[in-house]
């Protein structure tokens, strides 16, 4: 999980709703990186994980998010339904930039990624 938060209170967070273990990693703002939207966060997970930008799908929600997807090369979906989301970044959709107004689109999202 790549955040702004600061590491410690979404470690706390993730591990009581029982999530924690969901996430190989949790960068916060606070972390070795320069908060989001600079893509070192998000490149150094990327050389963790042993991918590639192109092989990469940032979930975000706002157009922070997508900035730090666009400056990593990575590809990025976006949930509508999520905190920091705002209405002009419908107009933000085209190659590698999807939007989800579900948990049922993200998962269909993803799964369109991950099989193309």
């Amino acid at each position: 999980m790549l955040t702004n938060k600061p590491t410690t209170p979404t470690e706390r967070i993730l591990a009581g709703l029982g999530l924690r273990d969901a996430f190989d990693e949790v960068i916060g703002g606070d972390g070795p990186y320069r908060r989001k939207p600079d893509p070192a966060g998000l490149k150094a997970m990327m050389k963790a994980a042993n991918t590639a930008p192109e092989d990469t799908l940032l979930v975000g929600d706002s157009a922070i998010d997508l900035e730090t997807a666009r400056r990593a090369e990575a590809s990025c979906c976006l949930v509508s339904y999520g905190f920091g989301f705002r209405r002009e970044l419908h107009e933000q959709q085209g190659p590698g930039v999807r939007i989800a107004a579900t948990a049922t689109e993200l998962s269909r999202a993803i799964d369109a990624f991950v099989s193309s």
